[in-house]
């Protein structure tokens, strides 16, 4: 198999950013998916994203889907696990969204002793096996919770636990971001 060509996506800092233009999903495509999908999600390729979105993983890229909701973004990564066999976490992106509840906390007992419980993002870190970390409108997570997740789609791959002081490795994550931009030109 040969590289894919990078160059017709607009590249992000520290990734790539795909936008799925509306055309993807005609209603040829709609009808073709309908008809091959009854209860599981599969992605029909409509040209070679899927292709795309792999070279970047590969690279060690955080990669960013934009597109309308309804585009195919979620089924196209869930898709993505799936042929690859691949655990992916999903994590929701919601304004009410709280740091806790993504990247973990920790309960104080009485007489001092604490316990720290892994949210969903140290799990998939913790997990040190490769894997999807799918983030669903990523923009939609509140600043304090995004920037938490910072030093995770750099270069330094790495989720830093403030509560505990430990920083985990991550470069056996691959991190896709996913989002509703306001106007897709």
């Amino acid at each position: 198999m040969s590289n894919p060509d990078l160059s017709n996506y607009q590249k992000a800092p520290n990734g790539i950013t795909m936008v799925l233009k509306p055309e993807a999903a005609d209603g040829r495509l709609r009808a073709k998916l309908a008809e091959q999908v009854k209860t599981e999600s599969i992605h029909i390729p409509t040209g070679n994203e899927v292709e795309q979105i792999r070279a970047a993983r590969r690279a060690g890229l955080t990669v960013a889907l934009a597109g309308p909701p309804g585009i195919g973004k979620t089924t196209l990564v869930t898709s993505m696990a799936k042929e690859e066999n691949l655990p992916l976490t999903t994590i929701m992106g919601d304004r009410r969204s709280k740091l806790y509840q993504v990247v973990g906390h920790s309960i104080d007992f009485d007489g001092g002793a604490m316990l720290y419980m892994d949210g969903p993002v140290a799990l998939a870190a913790r997990a040190k096996m490769k894997s999807i970390l799918y983030i669903d409108e990523a923009f939609d997570l509140p600043a304090d919770v995004y920037t938490s997740l910072g030093s995770m789609l750099d270069h330094r791959a790495s989720l830093i636990m403030q509560e505990t002081g430990e920083e985990l490795k991550t470069p056996h994550l691959s991190i896709i971001l996913a989002f509703n931009p306001p106007q897709i030109d």
